[in-house]
């Protein structure tokens, strides 16, 4: 009698550890990504959470998706050619796209895609400086902490060809 209730009190005091160490985890993880981007920011359908990383002003999502790469630009160009966001570039070639905020507060940033075959990465940076002024994150992306998983929008954000 005394081992199965030793027993019971032991494996309702493991489900309330591990249910607090769940809740706490989800808490944490929550508070980090929810600062990311703004909120008016476009979720892509179906994606899952990658990483997030931060440094500065800027910030880095890893969205993770199996779609392929020309349904994921066709979405965020038509949503941030929308609305509260305007497209300053697109470039399907090597799937990138620059955006800023028309609130006039100055936000920018950059979508690309990373291809590993068996998925898509949806990298987004994105700018909240006031003083950004439109300018690209590639001057902080150095500085950005590494948080996401396998580092797979760490390669650095794509660069259009220059012309021979």
């Amino acid at each position: 009698m005394w081992l199965a209730g030793g027993c019971s009190i032991s494996v309702i005091l493991a489900g309330a550890v591990f249910g607090f160490a769940f809740w706490a985890a989800f808490n944490i993880t929550s508070k980090i990504t929810s600062g990311c981007l703004p909120s008016d920011f476009p979720k892509y359908p179906g994606a899952i959470w990658g990483g997030s990383s931060f440094g500065g002003t800027a910030c880095r999502r890893t969205l993770l998706t199996t779609d392929d790469s020309s349904r994921i630009i066709d979405f965020y160009a038509s949503k941030l050619g929308a609305g509260k966001w305007t497209v300053t570039s697109i470039d399907r070639t090597i799937e990138r796209i620059d955006f800023r905020h028309v609130s006039g507060s100055s936000i920018t940033g950059v979508v690309w895609l990373v291809d590993r075959r068996v998925f898509r990465a949806i990298c987004i940076e994105v700018d909240k400086s006031a003083s950004a002024g439109g300018k690209l994150l590639s001057g902080q992306t150095q500085s950005v902490l590494t948080a996401t998983r396998q580092g797979v929008c760490d390669g650095g954000i794509p660069q259009a060809p220059v012309p021979a």
